[in-house]
Parts: C-alpha cells; sequence; structure tokens
C-alpha cells in the first residue's frame, strides 16, 4: 500500500488497500479516485477504463477515465465489456445481461481481494460474489448503496397511490425482480460499514435494519465547468423539470399544482425521455415538454430558466440539483432528496415535504413572487455551487473510512 500526507491525515490507523468494482462509470469514477488520493486503492475492477492507447483507436473512450485514477491501478474485464456489446444483439433481456455483468464483476473483484489480500469496498449488485466468498469472511466489506432500499420506495409509493390512484401503475414498476432482491438482501447483511449519498438513502437503511453507526453519508458533488448562467431575458418566470416522467419523481404533484396555481406570466418546460401517458391530462397549454436534446441544449434551458423544481416521492440523491444550482436557478426540492444534504442557504432553495401539495405550491408562488418583486438570486446561487465539488465527497469517503477503523480498533 502507498503512503502519502493525505491518507495520514485521515487514517490515523494503519489501513489495507481496497479492491473496488462497479460498471461504466459510475459516480465519474469518484470512490476509487478518493481511495487512490489516500494511499487505499489496490485495484479497480471495471468493464472498461480508458488508457491513452485505445484512445488512440477510440476517441470516444476519453470519458472513461478520471485525472488522478491512473490505468496501472485499474483491471478491465473483458468480459463484461462483451457482454454488454453483443448481448443485446443476441437477444439477451435486459435483466438477464445486467445479472451476469454485475456477477461477472463480483467475482473479478473477490479473486483479485484474494489474489492481493486487500479488503474490499463495493457498490451494490457487484457485491455478493466477494462478501459471500468463504476466502475472504476475513476481510473488511465496505458497501456503497446507491438507491433507497426498496422497503422505503414501496411504502412511500403505496402511500401516495392511495391519495393517487390513477398512478398505481408506478408501484409495480418500482418493485425489483426477485433475484436482485435477494442478492442485495445479502450484501446489506454482510456489509461491515456502508456509504450512501443521502440521508433520505440512509433513512431508508435504517428502515431496513441497518445500525446507524455502520452507515455514512458522502453528498455527492459537482464538476467544476464553464459557466454557461447568462443574463435572464423576457417578461415571465421559468421553470423548469428535468427528469423521467413518473410517479417517483413527483411530476404529477407538480402538475396539478402548476393548474391550481394559473400563474400569469409564467411558463413551465418539462425535460423528460419519457411522458407517462396517465400525466398527458395535466399538461395545459402554458408547459412545453422536450425529450431527448443534447447537451448544450439541455444547458441552455438551466441557463434560460428562472427556477427548477424537482418533487421526486424517493430519489437516491438528485445529481440534476446540483446542474440547477451551478446554473443559478433557484431550486424546489423534497426532502426524500439529496437536496438537504447540501446545506444551501434557505434563500437560495425551498426544500418541501414529499408529496405536500400545499408546500409545493407555496414554494412554486413564493419563487415567482420573489421574482417579479426584487428578482431571484442568480449570480449568489451560482456562487454558492462552487462550494459544492467532487473533492468534499471524496474526504468524506476517506474520514468514514478513518472514522470506522478507530471505531473497530477501539
Amino acid at each position: 500500500m502507498k503512503g502519502n500526507a493525505l491518507a495520514m491525515e485521515t487514517s490515523p490507523t494503519k489501513q489495507k488497500p481496497f479492491v473496488v468494482a462497479f460498471n461504466r462509470d459510475r459516480d465519474f469514477y469518484q470512490v476509487p479516485l478518493a481511495l487512490e488520493e489516500g494511499g487505499m486503492l489496490e485495484t479497480f475492477i471495471t468493464d472498461l477504463y480508458s488508457s491513452p492507447q485505445n484512445e488512440r483507436i477510440f476517441p470516444s473512450l476519453k470519458h472513461r477515465k478520471i485525472e488522478g485514477l491512473p490505468p496501472s491501478r485499474t483491471r478491465n474485464s473483458l468480459k463484461a465489456l462483451l457482454l454488454q456489446v453483443f448481448g443485446p444483439r443476441l437477444g439477451m433481456k435486459p435483466l438477464d445481461l445486467w445479472w451476469k455483468v454485475d456477477s461477472e464483476l463480483g467475482r473479478r473483484a473477490a479473486n483479485e481481494a484474494i489474489r492481493t489480500g486487500a479488503d474490499l469496498f463495493l457498490y451494490s449488485q457487484y457485491a455478493y460474489e466477494a462478501f459471500t466468498h468463504p476466502k475472504l469472511a476475513d476481510r473488511r466489506r465496505v458497501l456503497f448503496w446507491v438507491h433507497p432500499h426498496r422497503t422505503l420506495i414501496v411504502n412511500t409509493l403505496a402511500e401516495d397511490q392511495e391519495r393517487f390512484p390513477e398512478f398505481a401503475w408506478a408501484v409495480k414498476e418500482n418493485v425489483q425482480e426477485e433475484r436482485k432482491q435477494v442478492r442485495e438482501d445479502v450484501e446489506l447483511e454482510r456489509a461491515d460499514l456502508i456509504f450512501c449519498a443521502s440521508s433520505f438513502t440512509k433513512r431508508s437503511l435504517l428502515c431496513a435494519g441497518k445500525a446507524a453507526e455502520t452507515i455514512h453519508v458522502a453528498p455527492y458533488g459537482a464538476t467544476p465547468q464553464k459557466s454557461f448562467s447568462v443574463p435572464r431575458t423576457g417578461p415571465e418566470c421559468r421553470f423548469l423539470f428535468v427528469g423521467q416522467g413518473r410517479q417517483r419523481k413527483g411530476l404529477h404533484h407538480l402538475l396539478m399544482a402548476w393548474k391550481r396555481l394559473a400563474l400569469p406570466n409564467a411558463t413551465l418546460t418539462l425535460i423528460c425521455s419519457h411522458l407517462d401517458a396517465a400525466l398527458q391530462p395535466h399538461v395545459t397549454p402554458d408547459i412545453r415538454v422536450r425529450s431527448n436534446i443534447p447537451k448544450n441544449e439541455l444547458n441552455a434551458e438551466f441557463a434560460n430558466a428562472h427556477v427548477f423544481i424537482m418533487p421526486s416521492l424517493v430519489e437516491g440523491f438528485g445529481l440534476v440539483y446540483l446542474e440547477a444550482l451551478a446554473a443559478g436557478c433557484y431550486v424546489i426540492g423534497t426532502e426524500n432528496t439529496g437536496l438537504p444534504d447540501l446545506g444551501v442557504p434557505p434563500d437560495l432553495a425551498s426544500v418541501v415535504d414529499a408529496g405536500g401539495m400545499e408546500q409545493m405550491m407555496q414554494a412554486l408562488e413564493g419563487a415567482y413572487q420573489r421574482h417579479f418583486r426584487e428578482g431571484l438570486p442568480h449570480a449568489e446561487i451560482e456562487k454558492f455551487s462552487d462550494e459544492l465539488r467532487w473533492s468534499g465527497f471524496r474526504e468524506r469517503i476517506r474520514e468514514g473510512l478513518a472514522a470506522s477503523l478507530v471505531s473497530a480498533g477501539s
């Protein structure tokens, strides 16, 4: 294990290195980078991590890497990659395909940990093979849990279904297939330490029976980028929603609230990859719907909007909140997301109860009135967003590992 000043700062007791595994560029490689910066990364297992050699042949792969994490610290799984390339062409069902990819990366992680003697820091769905391997029973098992636990998801959506039965389809849609549930249950039960990106996800794990002291929250960050915020002009107040057009995003609440408010000189733009047919009757003439737009047009929508709103019922985090803040949008979100964990000052954003129609209407109208009365603080919001960087996420990961190591040794 390599050592450096950063490792000394965050790990007062010696920490064994970790094997990390997940598919594609999950969380922009921030977890393996956090460990590499702290001298705690043994190997990162994935389907494809780019190198100068393959970039010369395939320039489109340049996004499959991150500065600070050298290719020499990674191991690519050709099998996992080929499954994704040829599986759909061979008629593999998506669930079967991802099951095989996840299992393959899990097996590679287990074999690497056995070979090197390293501990395990694995994402949910990739940990089962290593966490259950008899030769790894004495290893430290750290799990990064991505989504809220299904129990809280199903219960939350079922409660909403009772209020809005026309959206009952979404509850069934969010129920995982049984073999995935079993896999996650075993991973969760065998994890010694768990990281997640939001307090809401932590709450879901507490409901599933995990002890609070085993769960650490590390909110996601934003990648520094050139500002695309521009002076907002025009007579109207512009509201923006970006996300899937389905129940768990709370879009039905937003549409009903918008219809009831009937704000003059206000527009709402929905950018959805799919808008469910049950929502169509609630789309009023002052609502614009767009889908599958290129990144530059999405950036322009953020830059043009005064208020961003995503009233999710359940959300593991919501990276789109960070995009909206970076563009200077006033943000409205719910307590069941990662927005409360960002520490946004109350004059720059509103956090409302999930499913709280009256609260959401008050937040919408409050932002609308403020826009016309004094103007929303777009420059101040954009400036605050500069503080929300991935470096803070990585430091939380290292601090959580160090704290748990001290606790285990005391």
